[in-house]
């Protein structure tokens, strides 16, 4: 069975079918000789055989449970975002610190974020039920790498806010609205794939709506609104601020090119010609 499997597909969830039905009845009917050994192999194939028509014709939903975990794993980065800058803005490291432990439970919840991701695609190749879903399970996808990134930049930019608050220095009330403003973004997108099954309608009136907040913060985020004294701690900061702007920009469709292209350049050589919106000059 396994041979023939491997013949048809390479997705491990259709090996590890096969797998388990060839275990398990070699583990439930006792050895025989003879023909014995035969039938046992043709039960095998059976078995997986079931197994396989099982999940083409009773499909779980990839889509359903992919987003969900995305609208998790960013309604809790938003969620943190939000501590971090409220620490920030009260110079309190303990709010941070509190949430700095909260921010090491994210990376279970991206494992399971791909994990599901990658159930919907193998199911997607298996059922013809869910055929018609391969192009949108194959944009979704395309957003887990952006999504991770931006926990992962939630999690290095609370480090430098603890840092900053334990040394006692501020940051400009421009880089902390900014910081406000970023994490309502995350929210709203969070509720947006939260919502359990496609609304094509809502995110094609919402998707461009964040999309201009976020080119309006990517546009803001600049060298100039860091105060003349600013520390190391408030540049890295404002690094990440932009790093997030441009994960969250692809989260929501983007390019890495053209999410680049809204960061108000920091180079006299920028990669990528800008396309700035939101200064106030």
């Amino acid at each position: 069975g396994l041979v023939v499997g491997s013949f048809l597909t390479k997705s491990p969830l259709i090996t590890n079918q096969i797998v388990f039905g060839a275990i398990l009845i070699a583990t439930i009917f006792p050895p025989t000789e003879g023909p014995g050994g035969l039938h046992r192999a043709i039960d095998a194939m059976i078995g997986s055989g079931i197994g396989l028509i099982t999940i083409a014709l009773i499909p779980n939903s990839p889509l359903v449970e992919a987003r969900r975990e995305v609208s998790k794993v960013l309604k809790i980065a938003s969620s943190i975002l939000a501590d971090v800058t409220y620490g920030i803005r009260k110079q309190d490291p303990a709010v941070i610190r509190d949430a700095r432990e909260a921010v090491r439970g994210t990376q279970d919840s991206v494992n399971t974020l791909l994990s599901a991701a990658q159930s919907g695609r193998e199911a997607s190749e298996v059922s013809p039920l869910l055929w018609a879903s391969r192009r949108s399970i194959r944009s979704l996808e395309r957003i887990l790498m952006p999504v991770d990134n931006a926990v992962r930049g939630v999690r290095v930019l609370s480090r430098q806010a603890l840092g900053l608050t334990e040394d006692r220095d501020k940051v400009s009330d421009a880089q902390v609205e900014l910081l406000d403003e970023l994490s309502e973004i995350m929210l709203a997108i969070s509720e947006l794939y939260g919502q359990g099954k496609q609304h094509g309608h809502d995110e094609a009136i919402e998707i461009p709506d964040l999309v201009q907040r976020l080119r309006i913060v990517g546009g803001r985020a600049g060298l100039d609104i860091i105060d003349k004294d600013g520390t190391l701690s408030a540049y890295m900061i404002l690094g990440q601020t932009r790093s997030i702007v441009v994960d969250m920009l692809m989260v929501c469709g983007l390019s890495r090119e053209s999410a680049v292209a809204h960061l108000v350049p920091t180079s006299q050589h920028p990669a990528y010609p800008p396309e700035v919106w939101g200064r106030e000059d």
